[in-house]
């Protein structure tokens, strides 16, 4: 079984806490109780929390696991691969924590086709959509190239107008 889990709140934040002695690196939830025929016809739905996770089964996304926000891991990588995905979907949050998680799964999954879900406007976490507003973006997904294109011209263009700004 997989360990408990709390959410706490304090200070402003919000914090995951898991049992002690939780390897969260070591897991992917949601992994018992995944379809792997629709994972090796379909592909696999990679996201952060165990929530997102919760909310696309119940939605009948039944393909869906989560790395539980830490950054993909080696091990997670292995796990991945047991699963043989034929392509795995990125549907982590849209926020900062998640586009890091989307360069890691690009620098360390390079067996399987990678693509990059877009949310439809006004939404940024899985757990927040509804059936159709899963399915679009799983559709429309882009591929791991279009990603990786626009991350590094992004940087470069921050990194420009960095040097500049500093140069006046």
């Amino acid at each position: 079984g997989v360990p408990s889990r709390g959410k706490v709140r304090g200070g402003g934040r919000t914090k995951y806490r898991y049992t002690r002695g939780t390897t969260k690196t070591s897991i992917l939830f949601g992994a018992c109780d995944i379809d792997r025929e629709r994972v090796q016809s379909l592909g696999l739905v990679l996201c952060e929390g165990s929530l997102d996770v919760i909310r696309l089964h119940q939605l009948g996304i039944t393909n869906a696991v989560a790395i539980l926000g830490t950054g993909l891991s080696k091990k997670q990588v292995r796990l991945i691969d047991k699963f043989g995905p034929k392509r795995i979907y990125l549907l982590f949050d849209k926020d900062s924590a998640g586009v890091d998680n989307i360069m890691s799964a690009n620098e360390q999954i390079k067996k399987v086709p990678l693509f990059v879900c877009r949310y439809p406007k006004g939404k940024d976490d899985p757990a927040e959509l509804t059936r159709e507003e899963v399915e679009r973006p799983l559709d429309r997904a882009r591929p791991r190239p279009t990603l990786c294109s626009k991350a590094r011209r992004r940087k470069r263009t921050k990194g420009l107008v960095r040097e500049s700004a500093t140069k006046i």
